[in-house]
């Protein structure tokens, strides 16, 4: 039998993605979910299990990473956790993280809920609170 051969995708994120999935980085490169992993061991630092308690593993990977290792060599990672959540001051809404990460609302109400996160809700909106999430973040990078 031959073995199968993947290739990348020609797939398009968008620029306001800053998390992609495991199943997303794997078609973007065209290697096997075993060998992205294998790659967050090492040459790819930037990757995080999101998972709430209790929850389906949530691993997301820096896209920018995925699209051009070398761009993002030397960076920090106070830098790095900077440009995944935004630049913007004070709270972050939960909805442009939604965009971002790839996350629904409800797995934010959950890391808020278990106390992983702070963050509040005013009327419809919900926002997290930017150190918090920072500090919630550096905490889940896989290296």
């Amino acid at each position: 039998m031959l073995p199968t051969l993947q290739r990348p995708l020609p797939i398009t994120i968008s620029a306001e993605v800053e998390l992609v999935s495991l199943a997303t980085a794997s078609a973007m490169t065209g290697l096997h979910a075993d060998r992205v992993l294998e790659r967050l061991d090492g040459e790819w630092p930037w990757a995080w299990d999101l998972t709430a308690r209790h929850g389906r593993r949530e691993i997301r990977i820096w896209r920018r990473m995925v699209q051009d290792p070398g761009s993002v060599r030397g960076w920090s990672t106070a830098e790095v956790v900077t440009a995944v959540i935004g630049t913007q001051t004070g709270d972050v809404r939960g909805a442009y993280l939604e965009t971002r990460w790839g996350f629904s609302g409800q797995h934010f109400l959950r890391l808020m809920r278990q106390g992983l996160v702070a963050g509040r809700k005013q009327g419809h909106t919900r926002w997290l609170d930017r150190q918090s999430l920072g500090r919630w973040m550096e905490q889940r990078l896989m290296r």
